[in-house]
């Protein structure tokens, strides 16, 4: 019985073997990625060989505030964390990667109203440099669906209403020394300011102006315990139908400042925390949303993509009994069969 091309499958592990490894470049190094969504601390030490990488981070994002309910008018979205991509970043084979993953801040939902908390800062660090910092978004306020948080670019978190007699101002976004804290209207309370980063830890946001008290905690990178350490988004505050709640300031390369609080219910957003290199950041998508009891923002993440050298003159593996392989021999050799099979027929 003549044999077909798909008859030469028996022996397809050998064949793909030799098909594959010369289709392969000699002395080419495989990309690898990892990615960091919890929030958390980590280490990363960097493979041997490998003296640059790309990263990707994302900030936490702002809580919202909730929709209209009893009393209260809607409160202010949450503000996205920013979003940092730097490419060929110098690192030294060997060295240890510090990395942290920012949380989002809490929503402001329930009875009393509250401001929605700041969302925390994602960054990478060596022990004497910054590599990269994704600030987070500021929180929503309290009430008022004009007075969103400021994303985690810098962003400057928005004004309860258009009357600064009645409205509460935004927080301003981060910048060197942190960002002010939004101004109040007549019968509320303004903001406080946020905070430089240092020692490799961010700026912790500045928290919103209270009403009652403060409440809803913004996005640290694990718990409270660790706002001494790392930067924590700031806190949103109360609001009853007699006073305001602004919302927290994110944190970041330098932290947002809170929002300031209304009498008349048009509380200001948080501002976002800065981030670093601050031309490589635009804002992600999230911050939290205006819904029911309002939603927490998203946590952030940090992704590193490098290429491990490969050994000069060596041929990278490859997994000659994958699907994908068997596949791509089997159209090879089908080809080849069509080919034989035409010349046959032209003779």
């Amino acid at each position: 019985m003549r044999k077909t091309p798909f008859h030469l499958l028996a022996h397809a592990p050998v064949r793909a073997s030799l098909v594959l490894a010369a289709a392969a470049t000699a002395g080419t190094g495989l990309a690898a990625t990892q990615t960091w969504n919890t929030p958390g601390g980590y280490t990363w030490v960097v493979p041997a060989g490998v003296t640059q990488i790309d990263l990707e981070l994302m900030g936490g994002g702002g809580g919202a505030s909730a929709a209209a309910t009893g009393p209260f008018t809607a409160g202010g979205a949450g503000g996205p964390g920013g979003r940092v991509q730097a490419a060929a970043v110098a690192v030294t084979p060997g060295s240890t990667l510090h990395i942290t993953v920012g949380g989002g801040g809490g929503s402001g939902g329930g009875i009393p109203r509250r401001g929605g908390g700041g969302g925390a800062a994602s960054f990478v660090h060596t022990p004497t440099d910054w590599l990269a910092v994704a600030g987070g978004g500021g929180g929503g306020g309290a009430t008022g669906a004009d007075g969103a948080g400021g994303h985690g670019c810098g962003g400057d978190g928005s004004a309860g209403g258009a009357n600064p007699v009645f409205a509460g101002q935004g927080g301003q976004g981060g910048r060197p020394g942190g960002g002010a804290g939004g101004a109040a209207s007549t019968g509320g309370a303004s903001g406080t300011a946020g905070a430089s980063g240092s020692a490799f830890s961010g700026g912790p946001g500045g928290d919103g102006g209270r009403g009652i008290a403060w409440a809803n905690n913004g996005g640290s990178f694990a718990s409270s315990s660790a706002v001494a350490a790392y930067g924590m988004g700031g806190r949103g505050a109360l609001n009853t139908a007699d006073t305001g709640g602004g919302g927290g300031g994110g944190s970041g390369y330098a932290g947002g400042g809170g929002g300031g609080s209304s009498y008349a219910q048009l509380d200001g957003g948080g501002g976002g925390g800065s981030s670093f290199p601050a031309g490589a950041c635009t804002p992600y998508t999230n911050g939290g949303v205006v819904a029911g009891s309002g939603s927490a923002g998203g946590n952030g993440s940090v992704t590193l993509t490098w290429v491990a050298p490969a050994v000069a003159g060596s041929v990278q593996p490859v997994p000659v009994d994958a699907p994908w392989a068997l596949g791509l021999l089997a159209a090879a050799l089908g080809a080849a069969g069509w080919r034989r099979a035409g010349k046959r027929v032209s003779k």
